[in-house]
């Protein structure tokens, strides 16, 4: 008879063993491991173009608020009536409303907003804007400037 020989493993050898017998079945094959790889590529490639369009947009947005002149040429004025003038001239693009009091002072409060850029200010109207405002509205009204408002000047932006 033919001696037979008897191995002996211990635990951790039978569990290495098991271990990368269950790891290479659940290995993927080749073709899936491309395909895997490919996916990865592709949701790498969607999110970078992500990130740069979520940029292109953001910097679209500044430029356009802060290349604002917040004013256009007059109607009637030829062929750039409508068009954007530079700061300061033709017919201010701005609209508002008062809305509310300050918390602390119970002083009015007025947004003034750009309709070109959506640009907005947030101001506290002296007693004699309050009437003009109260009178004529705040379309047309001139934005509001740190200079020229100094504290009452809340919020622009």
């Amino acid at each position: 008879m033919a001696d037979k020989q008897t191995f002996v493993l211990s635990d951790e050898q039978l569990s290495k063993i098991i271990t990368a017998a269950v790891t290479a079945a659940k290995a993927p094959n080749p073709v899936e491991a491309r395909e895997i790889e490919k996916q990865i590529e592709a949701d790498k490639r969607r999110t970078m173009m992500q990130v740069e369009m979520a940029k292109a947009e953001e910097e679209h947005i500044r430029q356009k608020k802060y290349g604002c002149s917040h004013s256009r040429h007059p109607q009637g004025a030829g062929k750039m009536a409508g068009h954007a003038a530079p700061k300061g001239t033709g017919e201010w693009t701005t609209g508002g409303r008062l809305c509310g009091r300050n918390e602390k002072t119970g002083a009015p409060r007025a947004v003034l907003i750009c309709q070109r850029c959506s640009w907005t200010w947030t101001f506290e109207p002296t007693i004699q804007e309050l009437d003009y405002i109260n009178e004529s509205g705040m379309l047309g009204m001139a934005p509001p400037t740190k200079e020229k408002y100094g504290d009452r000047l809340i919020q622009e932006g």
